[in-house]
């Protein structure tokens, strides 16, 4: 019989220290953000571009509908990177002065 070079018990001393690990970093990412604003919920890692590419050309009617919802700034997610959606042209203007 071989032995394997892990043990059991090695593999899940690694398994539970990975898990408290990246508890902590959850936890302390949350706290490290400042708030942002409302938006739709959005999917783990890919965010809300599953939405997005499903709306295609009628995107800013929905903008429009979720500005009702969530205010004049919308917070969204595509793949991880932030975007913010002002889905009222005053709220635009005010932005790019």
């Amino acid at each position: 019989m071989s032995r394997h070079p892990f043990s059991l018990l090695d593999v899940s001393l690694l398994c539970g220290t990975s898990l408290i690990l990246l508890s902590l970093w959850s936890k302390w990412r949350q706290r490290s953000k400042l708030p942002l604003p409302p938006g739709p919920k959005r999917l783990p890692v890919v965010g809300n571009i599953l939405q997005i590419m499903s709306l295609g050309s009628k995107f800013w009617q929905t903008a429009s509908e979720w500005g009702k919802i969530y205010g004049d700034l919308i917070y969204l997610e595509v793949a991880g990177f932030p975007v913010l959606v002002a889905p009222i042209p005053v709220v635009v203007s005010f932005i790019s002065v």
